[in-house]
């Protein structure tokens, strides 16, 4: 079976409804800071594709509200365990004076987003 191509945009869109499970969609678009009829357009392709489904909001019928399907999830944890495979395989080639030094530039790079808002705990 050959993975559907995705669509410029989806890696954020999915990465937000993934995180933040049931987003309206102009939730999703305000988040991602796109045009509400692009984030309608996508998400009806992420659907069409099984990595999302949009539910009606059950206190308010006129909003639907997107998750994530067990499709992406699958998807989701298959990324996650490459990319720590080849973070190992990165940091294995690293000296240890290298990663000290990695990791404080990764501190302090999360202290600036946290200044700046972007990074919350």
């Amino acid at each position: 079976m050959r993975r559907p191509e995705l669509p410029p945009g989806a890696p954020l869109a999915l990465h937000l409804i993934h995180s933040r499970p049931g987003l309206t969609v102009s939730e999703l678009s305000r988040a991602a800071g796109q045009a509400k009829s692009n984030t309608s357009v996508l998400v009806d392709q992420l659907s069409g594709v099984g990595l999302v489904e949009k539910r009606s909001d059950p206190s308010d019928q006129r909003l639907a509200r997107v998750y994530a399907t067990p499709l992406l999830e699958e998807h989701w944890t298959r990324m996650h365990r490459m990319m720590d495979e080849m973070m190992g395989e990165l940091l294995a080639d690293l000296t240890e004076d290298e990663r000290t030094n990695l990791v404080t530039a990764l501190r302090q790079l999360r202290e600036a987003a946290r200044r700046k808002g972007w990074w919350k705990e």
